[in-house]
């Protein structure tokens, strides 16, 4: 590979993985299996851009996320405020291999999906919601060809492990009603093109297939268990398109639009939970969201990285819900990128975001506003020969 394609590289590995600007974003769709995916290069990787591997490459990382909500309004139990604030860390990997001149294949582990909201078993809101906690992982194949100079093509599976899910809400007077999710296993494609424009400009885009089942588990509430609980796994389809520009050797820019089909979401059903069977509307629509992303080297061992994205509202204000309230959102990013060795970099990110304007919840049951934030901190370190 020429020294303009390592070049290349190097930003964009530096850009790519570090900018994270999903940091801001981790709250927005949490709970009833219908959680929030977390947009990045990384987390749904563009496959035809393993184009740029030189010959092996390995990225370890870990989110450090600090989710805080608060209600304020009306609920079944009264009048006042509810919190919720967690800490979660969520490690990655991704690594590529080149064969031949044309053709990589790469293997990564990444979360894809993440929500956890805790507003305790005392609260106000306690009827509707105690705990959220949801996290799905992404095991995937990818490989890239390169039909020429200018022209990659790349495609993957992945294997999501949607198991990591839980949903509770107190059913007075017997107490807390725990619902979990044990057994949920799916499979997403991944497609992607990476095209050279010209010397400074590149296109890059990718599609993602949905996840749209049931995942199955226990439901227990006191005495009473049913071990053939069902709950929604919804993942939407995701389509995206960027611009990638390396003006000089210094400054890299990339600007990128997503499309998230959220309109999958048409009920939340509960499946033969501890109490029965019953099911919520949901009827959420879909997103966009557009991430602007930089990086400026500062000297041979030093850059800086910058990253901006903002996400219309998935939801309408009549099926909003205090287990997971949604809102338009957005984050920003900054950090630091520092070569510590020839094949050795590091990068160190703080992301701060959060729901623009706060969401608005208007049900039976509830009836208020939800303010949310997120602080993430974010450590990858990336060897590449």
């Amino acid at each position: 590979m020429n020294d303009m394609g390592l070049f290349k590289k190097h930003l964009a590995l530096s850009i790519n993985g570090a900018i994270l600007g999903f940091c801001g974003l981790f709250l927005q769709n949490s709970a009833y299996a219908a959680v929030y995916q977390i947009l990045s290069d990384y987390f749904y990787q563009n496959p035809a851009e393993l184009s740029q591997t030189h010959e092996t490459q390995l990225i370890l990382g870990n989110v450090f996320a600090i989710p805080s909500m608060e209600f304020n309004g009306q609920a079944t139990l009264g009048s006042g405020t509810a919190s919720s604030k967690v800490n979660n860390s969520l490690p990655y990997m991704l690594t590529s291999h080149r064969f031949t001149d044309k053709w990589v294949v790469g293997f990564n582990v990444t979360p894809s999906a993440y929500g956890h909201i805790n507003w305790g078993d005392d609260s106000i809101v306690s009827n509707s919601s105690t705990v959220t906690n949801m996290l799905y992982y992404q095991f995937g194949f990818q490989s890239e060809y390169q039909f020429d100079k200018n022209l990659s093509l790349g495609a993957g599976f992945n294997v999501e492990y949607n198991k990591f899910a839980e949903l509770n809400y107190m059913t007075p007077p017997l107490g807390n009603q725990v619902n979990k999710i044990q057994n949920g296993v799916n499979y997403v494609g991944d497609f992607g093109v990476y095209y050279k424009l010209n010397t400074y400009n590149y296109l890059t885009a990718a599609v993602y297939t949905q996840v749209s089942t049931y995942g199955h588990g226990i439901s227990t509430l006191g005495s009473m268990v049913s071990n053939d609980f069902s709950l929604n796994i919804l993942q939407p389809p995701i389509a995206y398109i960027g611009l990638q520009q390396i003006s000089n050797e210094k400054f890299f820019l990339e600007e990128k639009a997503y499309f998230s089909g959220w309109h999958i979401v048409k009920n939340i059903d509960f499946i033969n939970s501890a109490t029965g069977s019953f099911s919520t509307p949901a009827n959420w629509r879909d997103t966009w969201s557009f991430q602007v992303s930089a990086r400026y080297v500062l000297t041979e061992k030093w850059a800086i990285l910058g990253s901006g994205i903002y996400e219309t509202n998935a939801v309408p204000t009549a099926t909003n819900q205090i287990g997971y309230p949604v809102s338009a959102s957005g984050s920003l990013t900054a950090g630091l990128d520092a070569q510590v060795m020839k094949e050795i970099s590091v990068q160190v990110m703080y992301s701060y975001g959060g729901f623009i304007p706060d969401a608005m919840i208007a049900n039976s049951t509830t009836n208020g506003i939800v303010s949310a934030n997120t602080q993430s901190f974010v450590v990858q370190l990336i060897y590449k020969i």
